[in-house]
């Protein structure tokens, strides 16, 4: 199953203006909440000075730092900054920089929306396996550096485990082919324009475009556009589909 979703095509927008949360949401790739999979992703333009406060979710989330810049938690944030969550692990707070920050929001499933701590911590269940992982900022390589590659790169940014989660970037020159890396026992994938444009068989998209493939897709086939393309593939591991999340096994 194969789903892109761009800007052009967007499905509506939500703008947010109370208190301290100003800015608006632009949803990409909308999915009917209950099924597994159920991919969802929403491009956020979070306005400058605006604190989104500790939160958690109830399903496992990717996000990807388009442009602009500040914090998530401890870490400095920027172009392209990578953050993943799993269910019902706290993150935060992210604080917009003086130019504020927009972030790719991308999900396996339809998440209802945020849970915020301290004040719902009771909701949060106990015993279950969370984990996190940020990584960035990575610098999007310039038209002219892509045109100057001889051969397809690929960077690994999060190495593939044993439940399936991991994060690549691919690098292609113009016009070049690839295929994303083989795929093990996973969630699905989103593959995400930063730099370049991809060559659908349809379109040429560019950056933020993100395109959907479920667990049992082959691993996507590539080809770069005129000015060469820049694409992260970020994994899911294989529980994101479970209705229920991971417990930890006992003396864990």
């Amino acid at each position: 199953m194969q789903r892109i979703g761009t800007l052009e095509r967007k499905t509506r927008t939500r703008v947010f203006d109370e208190g301290n949360f100003h800015g608006y949401t632009e949803y990409l790739i909308e999915s009917e909440a209950g099924q597994r999979p159920a991919p969802q992703a929403f491009l956020v333009h979070q306005q400058p000075g605006w604190v989104l406060p500790t939160h958690f979710h109830l399903e496992e989330q990717f996000q990807v730092v388009t442009a602009g810049g500040g914090t998530l938690g401890s870490h400095a944030i920027g172009p392209i900054t990578i953050h993943y969550s799993s269910r019902e692990a706290g993150y935060g707070p992210l604080v917009a920089g003086p130019e504020g920050v927009d972030y790719l929001t991308l999900r396996a499933n339809t998440d209802p929306g945020a849970w915020y701590l301290p004040e719902s911590r009771e909701k949060m269940r106990r015993g279950l396996r969370k984990r996190q992982a940020t990584v960035g900022p990575i610098p999007v390589r310039r038209c002219e550096a892509l045109a100057a590659l001889g051969n397809s790169e690929v960077e690994e940014l999060i190495a593939q485990d044993t439940e399936g989660l991991a994060a690549w970037v691919l690098r292609l020159p113009p016009g070049g082919r690839s295929t994303a890396p083989a795929q093990a026992a996973s969630g699905g994938r989103f593959h995400v324009v930063v730099g370049g444009t991809l060559r659908t068989a349809d379109e040429e998209v560019g950056s933020p475009a993100c395109i959907w493939r479920a667990a049992d897709d082959a691993p996507m086939n590539l080809q770069a556009g005129a000015a060469g393309l820049e694409l992260l593939v970020l994994q899911y591991p294989a529980a994101a589909l479970d209705p229920e999340p991971q417990r930890m096994a006992p003396g864990e």
